[in-house]
């Protein structure tokens, strides 16, 4: 079984869009992977409309 670690973080962040990334590290440090996604943030006064 391999282990890893992941870290993921904020990159930019708006009123509405925050662009995150995320990164895993195996017990040696070496990344196999990365990832980067972009999420829409909703509102409080939004949600209470639906």
């Amino acid at each position: 079984m391999v282990r890893l670690r992941a870290v993921g973080r904020v990159l930019r962040r708006t009123r509405r869009v925050a662009f995150c990334a995320a990164s895993p590290r195996d017990a040696d440090g070496v990344t196999p992977a990365e990832n980067r996604c972009t999420q829409v943030v909703l509102l409080q006064e939004f949600l209470k409309e639906r």
